[in-house]
């Protein structure tokens, strides 16, 4: 149960994004960013054994690509955390934070607080397959079996 990849944009520019293994992660980011509708602001699709979520806001789209045993819950989760961060920091470079944040939510629940009626959001959370957006663009990942977070990006 894996967030593999994670990106801040504002519309269609990346600002800032952070990988726990490679592929061609910014490929098929760009296309999602480029095709997405403009509503609804929340959103995951589909694609292949990887789910893509997002949320927007102010014209920035905070998303992450996650395995499809990672629950939609830890991912909206993450992208909710991201964001609150997000308007509170320094914008410039924000891949140290997607690292340990991507590290931390990769991890066990019970270091996660819960707010109430967080999880209630989700389930009014689209879930659309990729096709509408990418077409036949497949998401290829080189070493799956080895994810790593670096250690070095974790000190924040």
């Amino acid at each position: 149960m894996s967030i593999l990849f994670s990106v801040i944009a504002n519309n269609k520019n990346i600002i800032s994004a952070y990988a726990s293994c490679d592929g061609n992660f910014v490929d098929i980011v760009n296309e999602v960013l480029l095709k997405r509708p403009s509503t609804p602001d929340k959103m995951t699709y589909l694609h292949g054994k990887y789910l893509i979520n997002y949320i927007v806001e102010n014209n920035y789209v905070f998303l992450c690509v996650t395995d499809k045993a990672c629950q939609r819950s830890r991912a909206f989760l993450f992208l909710n955390e991201i964001k609150k961060g997000f308007k509170m920091k320094n914008k410039d470079d924000y891949s140290n934070v997607l690292a340990a944040e991507m590290f931390r939510y990769s991890q066990d629940y019970n270091n996660i607080i819960i707010q109430d009626g967080a999880l209630d959001e989700i389930n009014n959370i689209e879930v659309e397959c990729s096709e509408s957006i990418l077409g036949e663009k497949i998401l290829l990942l080189k070493n799956e079996d080895n994810l790593e977070f670096s250690v070095s990006l974790l000190s924040v």
